[in-house]
């Protein structure tokens, strides 16, 4: 089992990034192009890939990379177009140069080539340090935010168990319920962490950790336990609800848990798809009989 966190691989990709650049810089100095453009390339490359690990993505293939990069971060709006742009005139030019018998670099070209990787690269870590910011503990004022967004799902489980959940189970009005997340928030076992962007809170997960310490029957182990991750109705398909999950698999790995488990109900089809996504596995199997 890898003991790094998401956080230390997209730390080491950026770190590979950025020693690319400054080799492409030392080779266009002493007028080495061709190595220059295949560094600004590589440069490019491991940006991506530091961002990507946030997704849970690698690939083998660098076309593989490219698209997933486009399609998650350029398409969804959360990097700019021009960065497609400069990773298509990267990955041509370096081909050309790298393949292609007596192809002649010219200075300019390479000299575009290293500024085009050292915008990328700052491009990638500005938006990786504000996403570090983006998941943070929830704290008492987050109360009503999250009560609005339980609201957004739980008709979801009402109409599909009525004879198990509540209609309306978390009421941003209900002092019983502001209780209740205040002793979550007190509860040393317990962590919920919010997605928060531009102020608003888009999503949050919560947890709880079980630790078998002298169990009769299972091994000394800590498990930490998802109860929810929901994530707001104009938010979805964005990536928040990875990013919360991600941050969770991270929290795990610092709190020293063995492994992460949750309970999804059986009608509820695309949230097991999501988790499935995600690398989860089934474990056991709830079975009921109504009486």
């Amino acid at each position: 089992m890898n003991n790094y966190t998401i956080e230390d691989l997209s730390k080491f990709r950026l770190e590979q990034a950025a020693e690319c650049l400054h080799l492409a810089e030392i080779a266009l100095k002493h007028e080495s192009l061709k190595g220059s453009l295949n560094r600004s390339y590589y440069c490019i490359f491991h940006s991506m890939r530091a961002v990507l690990a946030f997704e849970n993505f690698d690939s083998k293939k660098h076309s593989g990379v490219i698209s997933a990069f486009r399609q998650r971060f350029v398409k969804t709006g959360k990097l700019a177009t021009y960065l497609s742009d400069i990773i298509e005139d990267a990955f041509t030019i370096r081909n050309d140069s790298d393949y292609q018998d007596f192809y002649i670099v010219s200075k300019p070209d390479a000299i575009q080539q290293v500024e085009n990787a050292r915008g990328f690269l700052k491009a990638v870590e500005d938006y990786i340090q504000r996403g570090i910011f983006m998941i943070r503990e929830a704290n008492s004022s987050d109360f009503k935010a999250i009560a609005a967004l339980e609201k957004q799902v739980s008709g979801i489980h009402f109409n599909a168990r009525p004879d198990i959940f509540l209609k309306e189970p978390f009421n941003g009005d209900s002092v019983k319920a502001q209780k209740y997340f205040e002793e979550c928030l007190q509860n040393e076992c317990e962590k919920i962490f919010v997605y928060e962007e531009n102020g608003d809170i888009l999503g949050f997960c919560k947890t709880n950790a079980w630790d078998y310490e002298d169990h009769p029957v299972y091994k000394d182990v800590i498990v930490l336990n998802i109860d929810n991750i929901c994530v707001d109705e104009k938010a979805r398909g964005k990536g928040v609800g990875r990013h919360l999950f991600n941050k969770v698999k991270s929290y795990a790995k610092e709190a020293g848990a063995a492994r992460l488990e949750l309970v999804v109900s059986d009608f509820n089809k695309s949230a097991r798809e999501f988790y499935e996504h995600l690398g989860m596995s089934v474990k056991t199997t709830c079975m009921e009989l109504l009486i």
